[in-house]
């Protein structure tokens, strides 16, 4: 099913809005933005010159196969991976040659995918790994890392020192060359994680700040649709901590409206729960424009602040080997969102309704749905 919704999935590749240098440094992005978030071969060509690092990993490496793959063949089969089993292998096969530019883009695949209980030893040789190779990272590499991580949904014993190592490698840098898609993302992904770093975030709120600004139509629709999603996390969930990284009232103004504005298209499968749904209470309105959160609602009774969210393939992780699929990342921040704003949040998952044959069972799926928790 297509289910749109003005709470996007994770970020996607745009064109390029580098950002310009302000007096005494600060943000600059620069080259062409790839079509996905893992590096294609003329980025590759790119960040090898822009990076000693990078050359020192073009010497060649084992396959699983016995074969030999250097370091812009492994990337490729990286991005050709078709799954969580085939990136994992590609990481065991060739860990010890592993680079920054390889780990981002393993982080970023990764997120795509389902993670099961049977992986997370592995992901933590892979989180090791990666901890030896912040350092060496570049602003799209270290986005790409914690955007990956925070989808995977892993626990926050294996992944914090990473988000703190991802952070503290960013100030360092003063966000140099940090562009408006690696801000965002970075910053939705602390707030997916719900990781808080000091530091960062006043680096981050700061650099936000002055580049909006100075001119913001650098940033993006998407990328303004996360940064309200940070927003957000800041005032709901972080209290008085995250109140100092908040924006000025106009920026977050701005960003609210870029959520608010973004199209909805109303699958079959929520005007189908919507049909059963009037048939059991009525009240319900659809599409309801949340005005705190600027989330639209599927299905809301405002009176007593109860939300039907019906949930279509998007806005879950892939099937793990029993079949299970789990809500991935950004499901998890509207809900978290929503709750923090005193909603009730009910989801109706698409494999849960096509389960339902008959007009019936939909009917009481949907009765002890609503009804009130005991």
């Amino acid at each position: 099913y297509q289910h749109l919704r003005p709470h996007p999935p994770p970020p996607h590749s745009l064109p390029p809005h580098p950002l310009p240098t302000p007096p005494g440094g600060g943000l600059a992005g620069g080259g062409k933005r790839p079509r996905d978030e893992s590096l294609d071969h003329s980025s590759w060509r790119r960040d090898e010159q822009q990076s000693s690092d990078a050359r020192i990993c073009v010497q060649p490496s084992r396959s699983a196969a016995g074969g030999q793959l250097n370091a812009k063949q492994l990337n490729n089969r990286i991005s050709d991976a078709s799954g969580t089993e085939e990136l994992l292998m590609l990481f065991a096969a060739h860990s010890t040659s592993l680079d920054h530019i390889h780990a981002g883009n393993l982080w970023n695949k990764l997120g795509k995918q389902n993670i099961e209980r049977r992986h997370e030893e592995q992901l933590e040789q892979l989180v090791q790994r990666t901890l030896d190779l912040v350092a060496s990272c570049e602003a799209r590499n270290l986005a790409n890392v914690a955007h990956g991580v925070a989808k995977c949904r892993l626990p926050a014993s294996v992944v914090s020192s990473l988000f703190a190592a991802v952070a503290e490698a960013a100030v360092r840098s003063g966000l140099d060359r940090f562009n408006p898609q690696n801000l965002a993302n970075t910053v939705w992904a602390y707030a997916t994680a719900g990781h808080y770093h000091q530091a960062l975030l006043a680096e981050c709120s700061r650099v936000i700040s002055d580049s909006l600004a100075q001119d913001p139509s650098m940033w993006s629709t998407q990328d303004r649709v996360q940064l309200h999603q940070w927003q957000l996390w800041l005032s709901l969930e972080r209290g008085a901590d995250g109140q100092q990284h908040l924006l000025s009232q106009s920026q977050r103004k701005l960003c609210c409206d870029a959520m608010q504005g973004t199209e909805v298209t109303i699958s079959r499968l929520q005007r189908s729960v919507a049909i059963a749904l009037a048939s059991v209470q009525s009240g319900f309105e659809e599409e309801y424009l949340e005005p705190r959160t600027g989330y639209s609602l599927d299905l809301a009774l405002p009176s007593t602040r109860v939300a039907i969210e019906v949930d279509g393939p998007s806005h879950f992780l892939l099937p793990d080997g029993q079949g299970v699929r789990r809500p991935n990342g950004p499901t998890l921040l509207k809900r978290r969102l929503l709750a923090a704003a005193g909603w009730r949040v009910i989801s109706v998952p698409f494999f849960e309704w096509d389960a339902l044959s008959t007009a019936s069972e939909r009917q009481t799926y949907l009765e002890m749905a609503v009804a009130p928790p005991q």
